[in-house]
C-alpha cells in the first residue's frame, strides 16, 4: 500500500468518525425541550418621528403614533401630483 493510499484512508476513517460523532452530539443537544412562554400583553405605545421627503409639498418631521399608516403620513406631507412613490423618502 502506497502511502499517500494509507493516508486517504486514515483521513477518510478520520472524517467518518467525526460526522458519526458529530451527528450523536447534535441530536443529543437538540432533544432537549425548551419552555416558551406566551404573554398577552399588548406592545408598548410606539411613537416617533419620521422625515418625509422628495416628491411632496411639504417635505418635514411628522409624528408617529401607533396605528398611523404609511399613507397617512403621506397624506400629511401632500404627495405631489405628479409624484413618483418610489421617490418619496422616509426617514
Amino acid at each position: 500500500m502506497k502511502q499517500a493510499d494509507r493516508y486517504y484512508l486514515l483521513l477518510t476513517i478520520f472524517l467518518t468518525i467525526a460526522a458519526i460523532v458529530g451527528g450523536v452530539l447534535f441530536m443529543h443537544g437538540t432533544g432537549q425541550a425548551k419552555e416558551i412562554t406566551l404573554s398577552q400583553e399588548t406592545a408598548p405605545q410606539a411613537v416617533g418621528e419620521v422625515y418625509i421627503g422628495g416628491a411632496v409639498t411639504n417635505p418635514g418631521i411628522y409624528s408617529l403614533q401607533e396605528g398611523d399608516t404609511v399613507q397617512n403620513l403621506l397624506m400629511a406631507a401632500t404627495v405631489t401630483s405628479d409624484a413618483d412613490l418610489n421617490y418619496v423618502k422616509l426617514y
